[in-house]
């Protein structure tokens, strides 16, 4: 059975270069030319990934966000008209799933048309096979969670797609600073895991993937995000996190890594990410914890918090 897109784009002419694009690699295809046709579409046609316009003349952003409320697993990618600004913060404020950037290219269409539908299936099968079971017995179900040798495995095929295709992905390693030290019994050890990695999945997209990493550390895999979009994702963790007075008292850092799309010298690996990650979260730690750093950029603290 064929993919199915939405277009949501006011200019016929634009929407039939991307209709025909995705056309051509087999997708069935509707296009809707004013936000309000976009969501009633979006509510009564099955659409597996929808791509909408944001300019000035129409509310790119804002259709998406509705829109991931309507149907929050649909991958959103937005489509911008020019790149002079740094657009990576206004795809992740907006909750889009990925972007793209006039003037669109055929192969950079389906290849991000194909990874959005793919991830989600994904992130699909990990609901249905991928939990692992956690203390206590009743923690808060997530759909962003998984396997770790199966996010292994993932992370390695979308690493791979992002060398291939120049695509920008990230890894965030969340941890919990005071949790190895601090005196808890077992069943309240197991309610801060609950606790955490509820936290950190409702900060996610649904393309997202978050699991557990040990005790006092998560794992957690942006693909389509840049450096950038991955920084508003950890400071939106952080923020949900130590909301809760447990999780405050603990302190909540996060090493970021990111690869842009752009060549580089040295080759773009699972290996490499994992690795400048948490060296990222382990420098923001050693500085007394409670922030954010960003490989390759000075750490992000908010305060030091003591016992």
């Amino acid at each position: 059975m064929s993919e199915r897109a939405l277009i949501a784009d006011p200019v016929v002419l634009s929407s039939s270069q991307l209709r025909r694009y995705l056309e051509s690699a087999g997708f069935r295809v509707s296009v809707a030319h004013f936000l309000d046709d976009a969501l009633e579409r979006l509510k009564i046609e099955p659409v597996d990934v929808f791509f909408a316009v944001a300019s000035p003349e129409f509310d790119g952003e804002t259709l998406c966000r509705r829109a991931k409320r309507l149907k929050p697993r649909c991958p959103v990618v937005l489509v911008y008209g020019s790149d002079e600004e740094d657009l990576a913060p206004h795809a992740a404020r907006a909750m889009a799933d990925g972007y793209l950037v006039e003037p669109l290219r055929k192969g950079t269409v389906i290849s991000c048309a194909r990874s959005m539908i793919r991830v989600r299936e994904l992130v699909d099968e990990i609901d249905r096979f991928g939990q692992p079971p956690r203390e206590p017995a009743k923690a808060v179900p997530s759909r962003a969670t998984g396997d770790l040798a199966f996010f292994k495995r993932f992370l390695l095929l979308e690493i791979k797609r992002s060398r291939r295709y120049r695509l920008p992905a990230s890894l965030l390693v969340v941890g919990l600073d005071g949790l190895k030290t601090a005196a808890l019994s077992p069943k309240d050890r197991g309610m801060v895991g609950s606790l955490t990695l509820a936290g950190i999945s409702r900060g996610l997209r649904e393309i997202d993937l978050a699991l557990p990493s040990g005790e006092d550390r998560y794992l957690v895999f942006l693909p389509h995000t840049a450096r950038k979009g991955a920084l508003i994702v950890a400071e939106r963790i952080r923020e949900r996190l130590v909301k809760h007075r447990t999780l405050e008292r603990l302190g909540v850092s996060v090493g970021v890594a990111s690869f842009d799309g752009t060549p580089t010298k040295a080759p773009l690996s699972f290996g490499g990410m994992m690795r400048d990650a948490t060296l990222a979260l382990k420098r923001v730690q050693g500085a007394g914890g409670n922030g954010i750093e960003v490989a390759g950029e000075k750490p992000k603290r908010d305060r030091i918090v003591i016992g």
